[in-house]
């Protein structure tokens, strides 16, 4: 009976992360935290990111195929706060891709799953 009512419960709790959107990612290091949003996701033609820098910064915005081909890569100089930025997507084949913003002066970086339709 106990190891029937742990299975149940074991079912029904939330797993931590499982439930988080792949979309929105942090790195949260004590002195620098970075917050990606990419949107829409699944995209069709143009997808936005959406970052936030507690203080200004530098990041490298790369997408890559499953494979890890370079399709796509910019510098930004990122000020404090949110900022905008905008990703054509038009010309690629319709598939799993993968948006990846990084700090060049750090091992930090944030991954996004992102679908094209």
């Amino acid at each position: 009976m106990f190891s029937r009512l742990l299975i149940i419960l074991l079912f029904f709790l939330p797993i931590q992360g499982f439930r988080q959107p792949a979309s929105s990612k942090s790195i949260t290091p004590a002195d620098r935290p970075l917050t990606v949003r990419a949107y829409p996701n699944p995209v069709v033609s143009t997808l936005f990111v959406h970052l936030y820098a507690d203080q200004p910064a530098h990041a490298i915005l790369t997408i890559t195929s499953l494979s890890g081909q370079l399709l796509q890569s910019q510098m930004l100089e990122l000020p404090q706060g949110y900022s905008d930025h905008i990703l054509s997507m038009a010309n690629y084949l319709p598939g799993m891709y993968l948006l990846i913003v990084r700090e060049p002066d750090s091992a930090k970086q944030v991954l996004l799953k992102i679908v094209k339709r």
